[in-house]
């Protein structure tokens, strides 16, 4: 098993997937959470001065999702043949469509504009993502790609969970989409990803 260091800010970020894959599949790693003054003097030694960064055996690559892409096959959660790995692959591809959209709402400088888009995601954008969503989860017997709990599940989860800290999705979301919810409770309720959630540092992000 090759050596991992995650590195990364002290907070969920786009990190976050990761640091779950990790305790999904049981494999050590440091967790290397860098506060705004250190990362000035390590992102000139960064690949493309962004982050995160996961050094294996050393070597440090970037990208979050070709990351998390690649702990999927290390750790046999990518899918179980081509069309699985595929279904994953598409599952993950509109999660990150739909995040680069709240994103870019969040980024808005005009405090009114703002207020209107984030309405918008909120009342007609997000609840028409999560029935298609929902309805490919039911399809699929309960998960995003196959009939197990994959990489493209935990993808799923933690940006559920980065809606709900950012109170975008509320109590009602479960009954709303309960196949959504189940493969938010498959993947928090595995016993090693709720302890590394029980011991992870509290960040509002």
């Amino acid at each position: 098993m090759p050596s991992y260091k995650l590195t990364y800010f002290p907070i969920r970020g786009r990190a976050e997937h990761l640091r779950v894959m990790f305790a999904y599949a049981k494999v050590q790693y440091e967790d290397n959470r860098i506060s705004q003054d250190e990362w000035k003097t390590i992102k000139p030694t960064t690949p493309f001065g962004q982050l995160p960064v996961l050094e294996i055996d050393g070597v440090p690559v970037e990208q979050s999702i070709s990351l998390a892409r690649y702990l999927a096959k290390q750790f046999n959660i990518d899918g179980k043949d081509d069309m699985e790995r595929l279904q994953a692959d598409v599952f993950v591809s509109h999660i990150e469509d739909s995040r680069a959209g709240f994103v870019g709402v969040l980024k808005e400088q005009d405090p009114e504009k703002k207020a209107k888009l984030l309405e918008t995601q909120k009342t007609e954008v997000l609840p028409a993502f999560f029935e298609k969503l929902d309805k490919r989860v039911a399809k699929n017997g309960g998960f995003s790609a196959g009939k197990s709990l994959l990489w493209s599940d935990i993808m799923l989860a933690t940006y559920l969970e980065a809606l709900v800290i950012k109170d975008i999705i509320g109590a009602d979301f479960d009954a709303k989409y309960p196949n959504l919810a189940k493969v938010k409770d498959a993947v928090f309720n595995n016993p090693s990803v709720k302890a590394y959630i029980d011991k992870r540092p509290h960040t509002d992000i």
